[in-house]
């Protein structure tokens, strides 16, 4: 660089402590062997089958800073900064296109490098915009093949589960409370345990032909107030086949309630930001429904992401599934006229 007044002024981005942890990122992606560093992991990313006429992704290099930016501390009177977790998206030649958001919010937040692989590097460019400042993942968006689409969309998608699993990953495991005992508690179940009561059996529990994983965890926003971010997880249940060889269709719904920890026990229902997985659907004058088939042996992935809330109030995410008649489906919505 040649500023005004004379000089040479050299890039340094190692210098930046913002640029840091992408450089660092951009090395391990880049030139491995990486080693074992801590607060550091690479992954290759590879698509499931390779059909699309490409068997890698690319690279993925994840980085974390327990004692520093990954848990950042909010000073009281100073501005409001948006700490968020991103992850550079490279293609050649050594072109960052974004600094994409993959939705991780809350801590641990966690930096990162995508580098794209050649065979894959020109079906990304497809996509980009006018701007070449995003991978564009619709063929709504533009003139743009379905097959690329779906390239940088089952890309994204992986590197936002990689982004959950690494978060996982580096947040600190709870220690385990000390022993404690309640001898009230204690003899209640004892009580339980041998079966003490009116001595009536509980009807037989129907096996269900889908089961659910949640997975969910609490987490704090920059202005110090809460809020929950999880996933549930639909499959077949391993006692039961579809009834169709492409799969059932399945109904999904998904209800936030927020409660107030004191006082009368009044619930709300409230706005839930849900992203549904491919092939489903919102169901058409319903809030948060979605309707889509799940293949044989598959299992999809519902994210969800509740707003900030007070802290004297308690959440609770009900989802559910159930398997509909095709006669029921409504399609998804359609757009304003």
């Amino acid at each position: 660089m040649n500023p005004p007044g004379g000089g040479v002024r050299h890039p340094r981005p190692k210098d930046n402590p913002d640029l840091l942890p992408f450089t660092e990122a951009f090395e391990a992606a880049t030139m491995p062997p990486y080693g074992k560093r801590s607060n550091l992991k690479v992954w290759e990313l590879k698509p499931r089958s390779t059909t699309g006429g490409y068997d890698r992704f690319g690279t993925l290099a994840l980085r974390s800073d327990p004692s520093g930016w990954s848990y950042p501390v909010t000073v009281e009177g100073a501005a409001d900064i948006e700490h968020r977790s991103l992850v550079a998206l490279i293609r050649e030649p050594r072109m960052v296109v974004e600094y994409h958001d993959p939705g991780a919010r809350g801590t641990p937040f966690v930096r990162g490098v995508f580098v794209a692989d050649r065979a894959i590097n020109e079906r990304l460019r497809l996509t980009e915009n006018k701007a070449h400042d995003t991978w564009q993942t619709s063929t709504s968006a533009g003139d743009i093949a379905e097959s690329d689409a779906e390239a940088a969309r089952l890309l994204l998608q992986q590197v936002k589960q990689r982004v959950r699993d690494y978060r996982d990953e580096v947040q600190p495991k709870p220690k385990p409370s000390a022993a404690m005992r309640f001898p009230v508690w204690d003899e209640l179940a004892r009580l339980l345990w041998r079966g003490a009561g009116s001595g009536e059996r509980p009807p037989p529990g129907s096996e269900r032909p889908l089961s659910i994983q949640p997975g969910e965890r609490l987490a704090v926003g920059s202005g110090g107030r809460p809020y929950v971010e999880g996933a549930a997880t639909i499959g077949y249940s391993d006692h039961y086949t579809p009834g169709r060889p492409e799969g059932d269709l399945v109904e999904v719904s998904l209800r936030c309630r927020f409660a107030a920890m004191d006082g009368p026990r009044q619930q709300h229902t409230v706005p839930l930001d849900v992203e549904a997985p491919s092939g489903f659907e919102p169901v058409k004058g319903t809030d948060h429904v979605f309707q889509g088939r799940i293949g044989p042996g598959q299992r999809v992935t519902f994210d969800y992401l509740t707003a900030e809330y007070d802290s004297y109030w308690s959440v609770e995410v009900d989802v559910s599934a159930e398997i509909v008649g095709a006669d029921r489906f409504d399609g998804p919505e359609s757009p304003a006229q």
